[in-house]
């Protein structure tokens, strides 16, 4: 065996905890030599179930130790309980090359029979939750809290954002439509400002994370108010990203339309909801992905970032190590 491979597969989860478990993967093909092949398709919620080896696979971190090599995701194994990417046209299709370039040359059918142990990313990885070993996620199997909600020290902070970033910078090539999409709103909307406030008011499902204080609107309509108070005779545009059309409403209400602007994509009506945006089957799911996207990188190019716990924030803040980071919910404090 000359070579490994690693696949680095997909789960039925949004844009961005998708991306940031690949970039946590690419890292470990680093590490490990592994030969990384990014295949965003169908893939597994419960990831060790039915999988021989996956729980020796994982408390040694190689996937050599998978018995079975049928480890590929298949939708017509039910007891694999496998769905396909939420983004997906087609369930075949790798979504990852909707967005991205590809990262290599190599492609996923030329690798599948060769006479080696492939596995994908979910069958490796400690179990334990010691962020000291970890790079982005604390636990690989859970999604469990990412390295940046849990370090506190600023310094150690915006290093470990441009480790990530510098991975970053190596493997991810944005498309070029995508690009010149978010370049046009920005030339437009967002240049020639003093300063950038780029908020992320993410609703729906997500509108806590325990054990951390439910948000409200207004919660971010007071950071955002402090921010200005301390920038006075600022030229100045907040940028929103949300899940919700009713948080932009209200954010342009208090501040005024002409001082903020929000990318038009599919949303949710209210902030409050059971329903993610990523789950609604009434929208175009590869749009909604491109949207995503976009609204992420028009996040990331401003000066301070307002979000809470979430992969989206989390990768703005990871595209621009610079910027100013604010977790709200954890800024605010834990509800007892």
């Amino acid at each position: 065996m000359s070579e490994k491979y690693l696949v680095i597969d997909t789960r039925p989860y949004g844009l961005f905890s998708i991306f940031l478990h690949t970039i946590d993967c690419l890292k470990w093909c680093e590490e490990n030599s592994y030969t990384p092949i990014v295949r965003w398709a169908s893939g597994r919620i419960d990831i060790n179930r039915n999988r021989q080896g996956a729980d020796i696979a994982s408390s040694m971190g190689d996937p050599k130790y998978v018995v079975d090599k049928e480890n590929f995701s298949n939708i017509e194994k039910t007891s694999n309980n496998t769905k396909p990417c939420l983004y997906a046209d087609n369930e075949s299709d790798n979504v990852w090359e909707y967005y991205f370039e590809p990262i290599n040359q190599i492609k996923f059918d030329d690798i599948k029979n060769l006479n080696h142990q492939i596995s994908d990313i979910f069958m490796c990885g400690q179990l334990d939750f010691d962020l000291s070993n970890k790079f982005l996620i604390r636990n690989i199997h859970s999604y469990d809290k990412l390295k940046i909600w849990e370090i506190n020290d600023t310094i150690k902070q915006l290093e470990h954002r441009k480790q990530v970033y510098e991975l970053i910078n190596k493997y991810v090539i944005v498309k070029d439509y995508i690009l010149k999409k978010t370049e046009s709103f920005y030339e437009s909307r967002m240049k020639n400002k003093d300063l950038l406030i780029g908020v992320h008011i993410r609703g729906t499902d997500k509108k806590t994370e325990f054990p951390f204080k439910q948000l409200t609107i207004d919660n971010y309509i007071d950071k955002i108010q402090q921010i200005l108070s301390l920038n006075n005779n600022k030229k100045y545009k907040i940028y929103v990203a949300s899940d919700n059309n009713e948080a932009i409403v209200k954010i342009a209400t208090v501040f005024g339309k002409e001082n903020i602007c929000a990318y038009p994509s599919a949303r949710m009506p209210n902030f409050y909801g059971n329903i993610p945006i990523c789950l609604n089957n009434e929208i175009n799911k590869r749009k909604h992905g491109e949207e995503t996207l976009i609204e992420m990188l028009l996040l990331s190019k401003c000066d301070t970032i307002i979000g809470t716990d979430s992969n989206l924030t989390a990768a703005a803040a990871y595209f621009n190590p610079n910027s100013e980071l604010c977790y709200l919910d954890r800024l605010i404090g834990i509800n007892s």
